[in-house]
């Protein structure tokens, strides 16, 4: 992401790469950086998008995983709030298919978070990646591609 957007230009992004589970970090790195207007939260998945390349993964994950990996996600979707300023964007990713990683997720953090919003995903990409709940949802034996989640989340003032 850093060769990328260094050959496009773009010089107002902030990169931490940091342990937004651990909340004394997030307090520190707040009063060292501000808040920010957007944050990416690429959540570690189990990867089941992206079998294609990686076909091992069916072997190496067992049902419990998912619900461990989805606790880790809503925890780091939560912590991420701390950086965000009022009417600020998270963008939550995964390259997994698994409901369970993805719209439970989502749906868990929007009960809690009720300033959060998902903001339409049509308003941006072609409709056709775009599920019922505005959300971009990938599957390979549909889109031909890797499997993959995102949701745009606006938080209100």
């Amino acid at each position: 992401m850093k060769t990328n957007l260094k050959r496009l230009g773009v010089k107002n992004v902030t990169f931490i790469h940091d342990d937004v589970c651990n909340p004394e970090t997030a307090e520190m790195k707040e009063s060292l950086i501000g808040k920010a207007d957007k944050i990416l939260v690429d959540a570690p998945c189990s990867g089941l998008g992206v079998l294609s390349k990686k076909p091992d993964i069916k072997w190496k994950r067992e049902p419990e995983d998912i619900m461990k990996l989805q606790t880790l996600q809503l925890e780091i979707l939560e912590n991420a709030v701390k950086y965000l300023k009022d009417n600020g964007v998270i963008i939550y990713s995964t390259c997994t298919t698994e409901t369970e990683e993805n719209a439970d997720v989502v749906d868990m953090f929007l009960s809690k978070n009720p300033a959060f919003k998902i903001d339409d995903a049509s308003n941006f990409v072609d409709t056709s990646v775009v599920n019922q709940n505005g959300c971009i949802e990938l599957f390979p034996h549909i889109n031909k591609i890797d499997g993959a989640f995102s949701v745009r989340l606006i938080r209100n003032s």
